[in-house]
């Protein structure tokens, strides 16, 4: 017992250390809108709230097919954080002061999302779990307050020891948060969704119950253990490297990509690191390749397929580029880029706009339409 305590000890001292930089001090932060939409880190897509979270709402809308539900709930939510910005940055920055106001400040966004959502589902659909609104509004909270450039830092050290945790099967999966008896009680199980807190009830009591816990351990660690800490245990987290929650380290060998890029750079001294270097080009992988084809690989990671990843890039003889699947179980090619002709040609494999046309254009990129294809292209390589 007194072994494994110690260990425990030991790793929630682990998870402070790297908590305490991304949430107080990150590495980096971002203007809010970027936080939304998304920004490249490390050639992969990172945004507040990605399709992995939304794809809840495959089946809750009645919108269209699964990918195009999922799709909608996250744009949806987007725009919804995006149209809101004045007033959720207003009341982040001045209205706050307690976890209790951050909560009731946290459900009217809930509600502001549950009407954006409803004229495509219908209301016991949306209805039937707290948290799966709720966890959404969690993690745009969280990013925001953490790495948004319109939070100065003592706003945020003041905010950081309000949040709420966002709660899903990771978080209730680590025995190092949740005790068995307690899941137990709440009628959870450790691969439980985070559907299933279906009622508000239930999750301020995990809420509450997490606030005793991180206080538990902040006396075992002679220090604060903010409730949000936790969240250091999501996905690994902690054994990630990383210095901001989209794991964007600090900039001393990535600045050049930074500032000539137009992406932000660090919170620290950034504008004597501009005034101190020439412009250099690029060295990243896609910096060779023809504009057309950098643009559809920048469109397939915005649907969460990411190169090297998921796919690798071929040339061919004849000018060609082949995005071919890395693990194909039925289809290996996802798309088929011509850039050297008049304007450039696209054929996604598989996918035609009408029944006579299966080569797209410039005049496509961009469209809704476009990137659905382009993730429905890659998910027939996994059928």
């Amino acid at each position: 017992m007194l072994e494994s305590r110690e260990r425990g000890i030991y790793i929630f001292k682990q998870a402070l250390k790297s908590a305490e930089t991304i949430f107080l001090n990150p590495s980096v932060t971002y203007p809010y809108e970027d936080i939304i939409r998304g920004v490249a880190v490390n050639g992969t897509q990172k945004k507040a709230v990605a399709i992995n979270t939304t794809q809840a709402f495959g089946k809750k809308l009645t919108h269209g097919n699964f990918w195009d539900n999922k799709v909608k709930a996250m744009e949806v939510c987007d725009e919804f954080f995006l149209t809101q910005k004045a007033q959720i940055l207003k009341g982040l920055s001045s209205t706050i002061r307690t976890r209790e106001e951050l909560d009731e400040f946290e459900h009217e966004i809930y509600k502001g999302l549950q009407a954006v959502l409803l004229p495509y589902s219908t209301y016991s659909l949306i209805n039937e779990s707290y948290n799966r609104i709720r966890k959404i509004v969690e993690l745009y909270l969280e990013h925001i307050v953490s790495m948004a450039i319109e939070i100065c830092n003592d706003r945020r050290n003041e905010l950081v020891p309000l949040l709420f945790l966002p709660i899903d099967s990771w978080i209730m999966g680590k025995e190092l948060i949740f005790d068995d008896y307690t899941l137990a009680r709440w009628g959870l199980k450790r691969n439980s969704s985070f559907g299933a807190l279906r009622s508000k009830a239930l999750f301020d009591d995990m809420q509450r119950y997490l606030v005793k816990r991180a206080q538990k351990i902040s006396a075992e660690l002679s220090t604060d253990f903010y409730v949000i800490y936790f969240d250091i245990f999501w996905n690994n987290r902690l054994e990630s490297p990383g210095h901001n929650l989209f794991g964007e380290m600090w900039l001393d060998n990535q600045v050049k990509d930074k500032i000539y890029s137009g992406k932000p750079v660090p919170v620290n001294n950034a504008k004597n690191i501009v005034s101190n270097i020439a412009p250099i080009k690029t060295e990243n992988q896609s910096s060779s390749y023809p504009s057309l084809l950098g643009t559809i690989i920048k469109e397939l990671a915005a649907s969460g397929v990411h190169e090297e990843k998921d796919y690798k890039c071929i040339k061919r003889k004849n000018g060609e580029y082949i995005l071919e699947a890395k693990y194909p179980r039925r289809r290996k090619n996802i798309v088929t880029v011509w850039p050297s002709l008049q304007g450039g040609a696209i054929r996604i494999v598989g996918i035609g706009k009408y029944s006579e046309r299966r080569v797209f254009d410039n005049g496509d990129i961009g469209t809704d339409k476009f990137r659905a294809n382009l993730r429905e292209a890659y998910n027939k390589t996994q059928e």
